[in-house]
């Protein structure tokens, strides 16, 4: 992915904020926390909390 990162013009894409976005999304839409955990692959509750980030309406409609 680095490579290919570089041949467009040094444009970095990364995969981790999918995962904040992806568990936020979860979250928002009523999925218990432990199955969010389990998908990540979380030991522990705290660092699931830690990807949740609040959704607005606005951006919820455009997904």
């Amino acid at each position: 992915m680095a490579t290919l990162c570089l041949k467009a013009k040094g444009w970095h894409f990364r995969f981790h904020p999918f995962r904040h976005l992806t568990s936020s999304v979860l979250n928002d839409l009523g999925v218990p926390i432990g199955v969010i955990q389990r998908i990540f692959g979380h030991e522990n509750r705290s660092t699931t909390e830690r990807y949740f980030h609040s959704i607005g309406e606005a951006d919820q409609r455009q997904l």
